[in-house]
Order: structure tokens, then sequence, then C-alpha cells
């Protein structure tokens, strides 16, 4: 899992923008059906102008869920995602009809709540869980893992006393796995996260280093938009991890530990042949050409 900085802040935190860059930044908007933090729009505005993913969240209070949703959708503007903080002793059913609400908007919904009362009601899960409430008595600001959630998470807030350039005193700080990250980072022109973004990257480095001589260029984009579709689809459905293996910064190769990586390109081209003669960049040519050929 890669380490990230993933910020979530209100109005006890001064952000210095002209320094604070986190990879997501989730930014308190809302309370109950009353209160709007007044850091809100600016945290929007200036993490829409650096193309920061953006998160909105709400406070629950113990009102109707439904106007608590509706009362945060109307400040909430245009973020990226949303996100309920249920901390104050609100029920899941409570939290579902709120989230149900807030998800017709056709964005993601994450749900915040101490793992003492959070339970899956559809909707993906942030949890905190510090070292102190694991038995360690001091909270520096690293994330340990075995101090992780028991519970599912798609998130996992690590610590209330994070450091981060341009945000001013302590911060809560956050881990969020691979595969939601690429759910929260997602292009809307080209419906491409993160992750997909560097998987298409190094196909079409293979591609264009190994088989260029073979494939002309229609042939490349045709083959990388066929992967990119097989990529995408895998991983909405949760089949696809590439935690064997990682793209080299200075060249795009790939580092293979083991043949987990061969198996899941191989199922791209929904081929079950033997490929243990194929090496990593052969393979990839071998499934390009499968892929082009096949209807």
């Amino acid at each position: 899992m890669t380490m990230r900085t993933i910020v979530d802040s209100s109005h006890w935190n001064k952000i210095d923008w002209t320094v604070f860059r986190p990879d997501i930044l989730i930014a308190k908007c809302t309370e109950g059906v009353g209160f709007v933090d007044n850091t809100y729009q600016k945290n929007l505005t200036e993490a829409k102008k650096r193309n920061i993913p953006f998160g909105a969240y709400h406070f629950a209070n113990k009102n109707d869920p439904v106007k608590e949703a509706e009362f945060f959708l109307s400040k909430a503007g245009d973020p990226d995602f949303y996100a309920l903080d249920a901390e104050t002793g609100q029920s899941m059913e409570w939290c579902k009809t709120f989230c149900d609400r807030v998800s017709k908007t056709g964005k993601t919904v994450i749900l915040y709540a101490p793992m003492s009362t959070i339970t899956d009601i559809g909707y993906p899960t942030w949890i905190p869980r510090y070292k102190y409430a694991g038995g360690d008595t001091k909270d520096d600001g690293i994330p340990d893992y075995k101090y992780q959630p028991t519970k599912p998470w798609d998130i996992w807030q690590y610590t209330s006393n994070g450091v981060v350039p341009g945000v001013a005193g302590r911060v809560d700080l956050n881990v969020v796995t691979d595969e939601f990250y690429n759910v929260l980072t997602i292009d809307k022109e080209t419906g491409m996260g993160t992750m997909d973004k560097d998987f298409v990257k190094a196909v079409g480095e293979v591609c264009g280093k190994e088989y260029g001589e073979n494939l002309n260029e229609s042939e490349q984009k045709e083959a990388t938009k066929k992967l990119k579709e097989a990529k995408v689809e895998l991983l909405a459905a949760g089949q696809l991890r590439l935690t064997n293996a990682r793209l080299l910064e200075n060249n795009g190769e790939l580092l293979v530990k083991n043949r987990e990586l061969e198996e899941e390109v191989a199922r791209l081209s929904g081929e079950t042949a033997d490929i243990k003669s194929y090496s990593i960049s052969g393979l990839f040519g071998e499934i390009i050409k499968r892929l082009i050929n096949s209807k």
C-alpha cells in the first residue's frame, strides 16, 4: 500500500495554500442543519485550482437525516466526493438514510464512524484508530499497521497528531487503500483514476519500446484502449491487485516478484494458455496482439 498524504480539515486548521499540497483533501462543509464551516469555500476553490482531489464532509447531529443531507448538499458546491462524519451516536440506519440521499448525486459517499459502531451499510468506510487506542501510550503521527482497524476499511485515520507542510499545528492524517485511491482520483474526462493512468502508461512504454516496429501507431492506440477498458472493469470488480509490481519512474520498467501480474494480464485477453515461456515485455506484446485481433 502506497503512503500518501490524505488530510481532513476544518476551521480548526489554518492552511497556507502557497505550500500545502496533499494527495487528497477532505474538508468540513457543514454540521447539523445550520452550521457552515467558514473555511470550506476557500478550501474547495484552492483545491480545484491546483487539481487536488477534494471531498466535502458533513458532521452529523441528530436531526432528520434527510434534512441534514439536503442542507449539506445545498452548501457543498461541486466536490469530487462526499463523506458523512457520524461520531455522536447516530445509528447505522440514520447514516444509511443520509448516505442514500447524498448518493443520488451520482458521486461517491464515504461513511466515517468509530470502529465500535460502524457496520457495512453499502458505502465505503473511513475508520479512525490511533496508536494509543491500540495500546501504545504515544501517538507520534506515524502509521503502524499493527494498530489498523480490525473491521474492513477503505480509509484509515491513523492520527490526529500529524504534521503537514502548509498546515499550522497538528492535523488528522489518513491512509487509503490503493483501489479506493483510484476511485477517489477518477478523471472526469478520461474516466481513469491515478492507478489506471499508471497502468496505461506502463503498457504504452512497454509497447513502444519492444513492439514499435511490429505495431503501427493506430494499432498501439487500439491496444492501449482495450487494455485500459479491461483494467478499469477488473478494478471496479475488485479483481485486479497490482501488489506485486511497481512502476520504476526512471524507465517505466515493471518489476515482478511472482507470477501474479502475469496471471492477471493473461485474464485481460481471456486466455488461459501457459505463459511460462514469455518474458514480461514479451507477454505484454503477445496480449496486445491478441486483443487487437479479438472481436
